[in-house]
């Protein structure tokens, strides 16, 4: 349920017609493949026994150009100010509805054109597909709720179309990836390519479109682009978006212009800058963020803690040299919070890292964190799967000190400690995020802390009658409750 709660339920329900408990459990596509059942039942159409559709024969080249995903373009590093945000709603199903695109009308035999773009696909024009046709109601409805979310008078009213319209949002973003799925009743590949040809040939065009106008891209993927103009306002923006709608077919509209915009560059490259990668403020008072430590899974909860600190010191500053003046506050600010680190006071269970395992206990041929923690909890009787998430603390990376490089949060004892240079490394890596701009990359962070090279541990920096004292305490976890508790010795 999630997001959407019981009213993103009910509103599934309705569109797939599966009872609520069994919907409540089920995957999207499970939904959609419903939906697609019912509506070929009632036009009837007959249904595929088998689910797995062979992929016509290809070339290597033919197989090179049309095994491609959406568009992307590599950002401009670092700091940049007055970009705007401009977001193709739904393209994808938007396309597959507007172009016909469904298993049955991919390379038909009764129409000769070459409607998809770079592949020279055929699209059938005599019939309707199964796809756009169980995707347009609900691409409507969306459509519809987001309108009445907007007119919204009370926080009930609100929250009522914000959730269904989120469940259909889902239902959505699924649906293309669910026509290329190998089980997927109605799916087929050379249908999910087209779906990818025409959203590459909409993404360039609206490129071309802006460039024409004299905007400069700043960065584009998939269905968004950030664009900057000296001068522009949200007015010529939104016209900027009317040229776009009314050339591609795929309604678009202004996210928004961010006072300033970050995008941070790779860490394993401090060149190469990352597509997915972000943060910016937008002049209406709002902080957007994807795929940065303080918005990272498995980032542990100091340092995002850390991280969100320093955005909110500079989060309304108007621009990079208002950013630029805060500097010194935020070395400041990181100070803190690394001295706090390094001195052993921090709570281990803000430490705590989550990771996906992606093999089980017996398959890993390495010793990394996650398999030694797997292995671990195998020793215990519990088996952890692949796909499954694990919590665990790590004690010493480099195993020197200790071999059990990192302990499950099941079987951490309080005196096992943490690896200081470990956590000081990845608090440093969050500020690097924000501040290598300005020329603080990890190498100049290290020197200007004044952090070694030597790994200790939270043990190590107790003293003497307090290691004593905690060797003769247990620390107990219950895993039912999620409390922790000190039992002295009796």
């Amino acid at each position: 349920m999630g997001e959407s709660d019981i009213e993103g339920v009910i509103e599934l329900a309705r569109l797939t017609q599966l009872p609520m408990q069994k919907q409540s459990r089920a995957a999207i596509g499970t939904g959609l493949a419903s939906m697609q059942m019912s509506y070929a039942y009632r036009n009837n159409i007959l249904i595929p026994a088998e689910k797995k559709e062979g992929e016509d024969f290809k070339t290597a080249g033919e197989l090179l150009l049309s095994d491609r995903g959406g568009l992307v373009f590599m950002p401009e590093l670092g700091y940049h100010e007055n970009v705007a945000e401009l977001d193709f709603a739904s393209m994808y199903p938007s396309l597959m509805e507007m172009h016909n695109i469904s298993p049955e009308t991919i390379n038909c035999s009764c129409c000769q054109n070459d409607k998809v773009p770079e592949l020279g696909y055929t699209i059938c024009e005599k019939r309707g597909g199964i796809v756009p046709a169980t995707l347009g109601p609900v691409l409507k409805k969306r459509a519809y709720y987001k309108t009445r979310k907007k007119a919204a008078t009370t926080h009930q009213e609100y929250q009522k179309y914000e959730r269904r319209q989120n469940a259909l949002k889902w239902m959505l973003v699924t649906c293309f990836g669910y026509l290329g799925y190998k089980n997927a009743r109605f799916g087929r590949i050379e249908a999910h390519e087209s779906v990818n040809a025409f959203s590459r040939e909409a993404l360039l065009t609206a490129k071309e479109i802006a460039e024409a106008g004299g905007y400069h891209l700043v960065h584009a993927i998939i269905d968004c682009l950030w664009l900057k103009k000296a001068g522009a306002t949200h007015e010529d923006y939104r016209q900027l978006c009317a040229q776009i709608r009314e050339a591609v077919g795929v309604d678009i509209s202004l996210e928004g212009i961010y006072q300033w915009i970050l995008f941070p560059s790779s860490k394993m490259d401090p060149g190469i800058p990352t597509a997915g990668k972000y943060v910016g403020w937008y002049d209406h008072g709002e902080i957007k963020i994807r795929g940065i430590e303080v918005r990272r899974k498995d980032t542990p909860f100091y340092i995002k803690k850390m991280q969100a600190r320093l955005l909110e010191i500079v989060s309304e500053d108007g621009g990079i040299e208002a950013i630029r003046e805060h500097v010194p506050e935020l070395l400041r600010e990181a100070g803190f919070y690394l001295n706090e680190l390094r001195s052993g006071r921090v709570n281990p269970r803000e430490l705590v890292l989550r990771r996906r395992v992606q093999k089980e206990a017996g398959e890993y041929t390495n010793n990394n964190l996650s398999a030694m923690v797997v292995r671990e909890l195998a020793q215990f009787g519990i088996n952890v799967q692949a796909g499954e998430m694990i919590e665990f603390i790590i004690i010493d990376q480099s195993g020197k000190r200790d071999a059990q490089k990192a302990k499950s949060l099941l079987t951490y004892q309080h005196w096992d400690g943490y690896d200081i240079e470990k956590y000081t490394e990845l608090l440093l890596k969050a500020v690097e995020t924000l501040l290598s701009p300005f020329g603080y990359d990890l190498e100049k962070l290290t020197e200007h802390y004044h952090t070694g090279k030597v790994r200790k541990r939270r043990q190590d920096l107790l003293l003497p009658r307090e290691r004593e004292v905690q060797n003769q305490a247990s620390l107990s976890r219950d895993v039912i409750t999620g409390r922790w508790a000190m039992t002295a010795p009796t």
